[in-house]
């Protein structure tokens, strides 16, 4: 039911650009759910170089972690890497699929949606995201793996799922299933090697890259670099976790400056930390804290000068940079089967993303930067954030990036063709593909990106 009303929500959301564009809305909203079921085959890793410095050295790190991959799969061809010709920080890992002629076992395994959605980015099945098995497995055997597309089964099923399932490859047993259900059934482990997964696209595990590299989606990636920090900068990231942006915000000003690191996540604050901590930075200092209260006029700047980098409140006009990576929907997270979203939630994220931005807009100095992102489709939650800064802010305004990888925003929200030119989306684009500048806009997550200035 949530999932008919959502989609009834984006072909009304779409509608008018589809008309503009001569488009029929419902097979663009088909097209854009088919390409957000599959992953991106392109994957991209982040060299910290403030401990490899030569980027062809961390190459090395990265090339020991696929090759593990490739042998622990029927990899028949070497996966391929190269250095992103505009973002000189960062590999991109080439994966592909999917793989039709993979032959169908008669022993099924069922996993959970997020578990199945894990797989074809390259991860095995550990045991607590099976929720089916038949009882006369054994350990070694090869298996067929499907996920519950419609999180529907009830978890302990033994004979194949007959309701909506996709198929997501074959691997082989590493547990049976009194591992997985019963008295004696564990809490963790390994539970099926995918050793022929639809999709080649390798898990780059954190652990083994260590401090080296980190994973993180190209368009991620991209905020860093356009948001241009400099070492005397002081730097404000108002939704820090996991820590991927700051740390490579910090990475970028050489571990100088200050980067104040905010979440109102008391959970995702330990992986920011721990993040911080294993890549050494010391211009990072975290705090947990709701970013809609991250400023006060009453706070005294001379004491706050004094007394940073430490925790919030701050004046108004006290930070450099501004980068607010919003609380969304995730509607670009890729791959997704499912569209169960509520609707009240996701209509109401776009109020939540206001109050962020009104209190970044009073944080910054006059003459910085402010940028807002998402991993969202959602124009409500992109261009219409947008038109409503520039409309309720008449000190700040949009400009133009650098470097530039994604396509235009959409024609929406009155903004006009000179502002979306000024804007980067990635990801599925049933709407626009011919818009894009390059190929590699396009095989990402959904997101999108948008610099403005405050005027002195």
């Amino acid at each position: 039911m949530e999932q008919t009303k959502f989609m009834a929500y984006l072909k009304e959301l779409f509608e008018p650009l589809c008309n503009q564009l001569s488009l029929h809305v419902g097979d663009v909203i088909e097209n854009l759910c088919a390409e957000l079921a599959t992953p991106p085959l392109t994957s991209s890793v982040r060299v910290n170089t403030l401990k490899t410095p030569i980027v062809s050295e961390g190459v090395e790190s990265v090339k020991d972690v696929l090759e593990k991959y490739c042998r622990e799969r029927n990899c028949s061809t070497s996966i391929s890497m190269s250095v992103h010709p505009l973002l000189p920080d960062v590999l991109l890992i080439e994966g592909s699929g999917p793989h039709s002629d993979l032959r169908l076992y008669d022993k099924e395994i069922l996993v959970e949606m997020t578990c199945g959605q894990s797989v074809l980015r390259g991860a095995d099945v550990y045991g607590p995201g099976i929720l089916g098995a038949p009882k006369d497995l054994f350990i070694g055997e090869s298996v067929s793996v499907y996920a519950d597309s419609g999180n529907e089964s009830r978890k302990g099923l033994v004979k194949k799922y007959d309701g909506p399932k996709v198929y997501i490859g074959n691997g082989k047993a590493c547990q049976t299933r009194a591992d997985w259900f019963g008295p004696s059934a564990k809490s963790s482990g390994l539970a099926i090697r995918m050793t022929d997964p639809l999709y080649i696209s390798p898990s780059l595990n954190e652990m083994l890259l260590n401090d080296v590299a980190f994973p993180q989606s190209l368009p991620s990636l991209v905020v860093s670099h356009v948001l241009k920090p400099t070492e005397t900068d002081r730097v404000l990231d108002m939704c820090a976790a996991p820590g991927g942006k700051a740390t490579h915000l910090a990475t970028l000003m050489r571990n100088k400056g200050v980067i104040i690191a905010l979440d109102r996540s008391a959970g995702k604050m330990k992986s920011l930390k721990h993040n911080v901590k294993r890549f050494g930075l010391t211009n990072v200092h975290c705090f947990h804290h709701d970013s809609t209260a991250a400023c006060s006029s009453k706070s005294d700047d001379a004491s706050s000068q004094r007394n940073f980098p430490g925790p919030p409140p701050y004046p108004p006009a006290f930070f450099d940079k501004v980068l607010l990576d919003a609380p969304c929907s995730g509607l670009g997270q890729r791959p997704r089967f499912n569209f169960s979203i509520n609707l009240t939630d996701f209509t109401s994220l776009p109020l939540y993303q206001k109050k962020l931005l009104a209190q970044a807009v009073l944080l910054l100095k006059p003459g910085g930067k402010l940028l807002y992102s998402t991993c969202s489709l959602s124009p409500e939650e992109n261009e219409a954030q947008v038109k409503w800064l520039l409309s309720t802010f008449k000190e700040m305004i949009l400009i133009e990036q650098s470097p530039v990888i994604g396509y235009p925003g959409l024609s929406m929200f009155e903004l006009s063709r000179e502002e979306c030119l000024k804007l980067q989306r990635f990801g599925p684009a049933a709407f626009n593909k011919q818009l894009s500048s390059s190929p590699l806009s396009l095989d990402t997550i959904g997101f999108f990106i948008a610099l403005f200035e405050k005027k002195n």
